[in-house]
């Protein structure tokens, strides 16, 4: 009996030291936890979430063998069936077999993959892998996280079954949310459970986000006014481009610039502002012909300073000045008469849109006939009757945009327009032709961005051109607020790329950081798409036959177009690369010129073009790139800064002018 007693005493303390209590987390480097360190661990979750039954034989059947075995010894002993000498070696064996019993339960290795660095946005492959070293198969539950709850994918499934001695790979999908910032790492976890044994097994691995795809709104303005304009028209026209032409109004009337801006938009180029100030001309000079300037050949003074009688071709050093002086005493409504008339009898405009004097008003009615190829006639009342008549018999286009409260000062119960648009507030007005310009872009298949400016107009002069060429909607606010208007077009729209003109008077840290939480509330809905298999490109829009193409397509019914060319990266110097032209490729398409041209990439990444720029730069290709296995296009810009580049290209959309 005393055997019997002692065998189960000193046995059980030796297997509970051996199998402890709880699950165990075992380590890549083989390492097991004990188990109060076991139980905060992924494992102890997993395990808990195991059949009953699993658990319970983890646990309780090696003790079961083992009491079971020093029972019958002891009864052997009793029964004088075995020797003191030969009971000594089973005791032995006992004790062999208890200390065995933990490691022979662990019957499978886990093998975990090299650290990644990453852009936030990104989507990491993983590959761990799993091999059984039991002596049968065995089933195995697999779980995976992360430290920082992002979303993972195990690619195989939940479970694996494996052979003795198999190994399978293990792939887990990391998907990085855009708003993470840069520097932040994340442990993925892989957890695995054998079904046999209730054994489970952890590895990890490290993520670092060495890049933020998602980038506060990009708060532009300069110094002055001045500056401001210089920096739109930078963005938009810079010297690499193909255009040679800038319209110059005065930075003291914002009328002035509003018309300017409707001329710069028919001529693609676009707007700067100055004052008669030596120091604000200089300025505007370095910008046209100084080293670091736009390039620029012809200048187009209009308004006020067309008025007045100056040498402009020897203060800004241009090649070629056209003054459109107005006729007689410089008088807003009457001035823009006269170019509205120059724009549908010159320049092909489609239409006339009417607008108030006041700046909210005539802004978005700006915006509205620049994206509709239209001219801008600033009316007041004693004018307005005249002036549709006017216009009625040259085109039946014609439009009324102005905040309710302007419009109901003039008379206009009489007079027919095609489309009227009016609303109680700036921020109410500009939403309405936001949405509808945001419309004709989506319908082309191109993503949304926007611009914000303010009521206080200084900072917002030079905006139209630029959100022209960019085909980026105008949105406009009071000083400091967010109206609701706002926030449903970004988040209704998507919108990634969001500039703000203005200074810290119109947007202040606060401001910018609450619109950078109202996208990081939408940006996770922004999952780009990566096609699988051969990699498709499609060229729409305004063109006489579509493409749908794979690049293998590409290749082979477009062998004859494929051409190797020496291109300059901003980077990596001189490179060469093989793709076709972008050129060749709209001709193909058979695009209606003049035109833009939207470049999307697959993460809905996009930049615009003037067919000139492409046919001044022959050389702008998309170039086929071998990228984890697939060959993807990449267009290559030669002479244009890196962000002019876009990566994974798969559409290229026509807008017709």
């Amino acid at each position: 009996m005393y055997w019997q007693v002692f065998l189960i005493v000193f046995f059980f303390p030796l297997w509970a030291l051996g199998c402890p209590d709880g699950p165990r987390a075992i380590g890549p480097d083989g390492s097991i936890l004990p188990a109060g360190e076991a139980r905060g661990t992924l494992a102890e979750a997993a395990v808990q979430a195991a059949p009953a039954k699993t658990i319970v034989s983890s646990k309780f059947v090696p003790m079961a063998l083992v009491g079971l075995l020093a029972l019958t010894t002891g009864l052997l002993l009793r029964l004088r069936k075995l020797r003191r000498p030969k009971a000594a070696s089973v005791v032995a064996l006992l004790l062999l077999a208890t200390l065995s019993l933990e490691a022979a339960s662990v019957g499978f290795e886990v093998g975990a993959p090299p650290p990644q660095e990453a852009t936030s946005g990104d989507t990491l492959r993983y590959v761990f892998t799993l091999t059984n070293t039991s002596p049968g198969e065995e089933t195995f539950l697999l779980g995976a996280a992360s430290q920082h709850g992002w979303m993972t994918a195990i690619l195989i499934g939940p479970t694996v079954t494996l052979g003795p001695g198999e190994t399978a790979e293990i792939v887990v999908e990391l998907a990085i949310p855009r708003a993470v910032t840069e520097g932040t790492e994340d442990v993925l976890t892989l957890l695995i459970l054998s079904q046999g044994s209730g054994e489970a097994l952890t590895a990890s691995v490290i993520t670092k986000v060495t890049r933020n795809y998602m980038r506060k709104p990009h708060h532009v303005y300069g110094v002055t006014p001045v500056d401001t304009a210089g920096v739109y028209a930078s963005a938009a026209y810079p010297a690499y481009s193909a255009n040679d032409k800038v319209v110059l109004a005065t930075v003291e009337d914002y009328g002035d610039a509003m018309l300017g801006s409707v001329l710069a938009c028919f001529l693609n180029a676009p707007l700067l502002v100055t004052s008669a100030q030596d120091e604000d001309l200089q300025k505007v000079r370095a910008l046209l012909v100084g080293e670091k300037g736009l390039g620029v050949r012809k200048v187009y003074v209009v308004g006020r300073l067309a008025a007045l009688r100056c040498d402009w071709k020897g203060r800004l050093g241009a090649q070629e000045v056209e003054i459109l002086r107005p006729s007689a005493f410089y008088d807003l409504s009457a001035y823009s008469r006269e170019l509205a008339l120059h724009l549908l009898r010159e320049l092909g405009a489609k239409g006339v849109v009417f607008a108030p004097v006041d700046y909210p008003s005539l802004f978005v009615a700006a915006e509205y006939a620049s994206f509709n190829r239209m001219a801008l006639v600033a009316v007041r009342e004693e004018v307005l009757a005249d002036y549709h008549n006017a216009f009625r018999a040259l085109t039946d286009d014609l439009v009324l945009i102005g905040l309710t409260s302007e419009l109901e000062k003039l008379d206009t119960d009489d007079l027919r327009f095609q489309n009227v648009i009016k609303a109680r507030d700036p921020a109410s007005l500009s939403h309405e032709v936001a949405e509808r310009i945001a419309a004709k872009i989506r319908g082309y298949g191109i993503p949304v961005n926007a611009i914000i400016v303010t009521t206080r107009w200084a900072h917002g002069l030079g905006v139209i051109p630029f959100a022209y060429r960019s085909l980026w909607p105008v949105l406009m606010t009071e000083p400091g607020e967010i109206p609701e208007e706002v926030i449903s077009f970004l988040t209704e729209h998507n919108v990634e790329k969001l500039w703000l003109a203005g200074d810290e008077t119109d947007f202040s840290d606060d401001v910018v950081d609450e619109y950078y939480r109202i996208q990081c509330s939408y940006f996770e809905g922004l999952k780009a798409s990566y096609p699988k298999g051969d990699w498709p490109l499609k060229v729409s829009g305004d063109v006489g036959a579509m493409l749908d193409l794979t690049v293998s397509e590409l290749k082979a019914e477009y062998a004859d177009k494929i051409v190797v060319v020496s291109v300059r990266h901003p980077k990596k110097g001189l490179q060469e690369y093989a793709g076709i032209r972008l050129s060749d490729l709209l001709r193909m398409a058979g695009a209606h010129i003049p035109c833009k041209v939207a470049v999307v990439a697959a993460d809905g990444y996009q930049k615009t073009f003037l067919y000139e720029d492409i046919e001044a730069n022959p050389d702008i290709m998309l170039a086929i790139e071998p990228v984890k296995g697939q060959e993807r296009l990449d267009l290559k810009v030669p002479g244009y800064p890196s962000w002019w580049w876009v990566k994974d290209v798969v559409k290229v959309i026509v807008i017709g002018e």
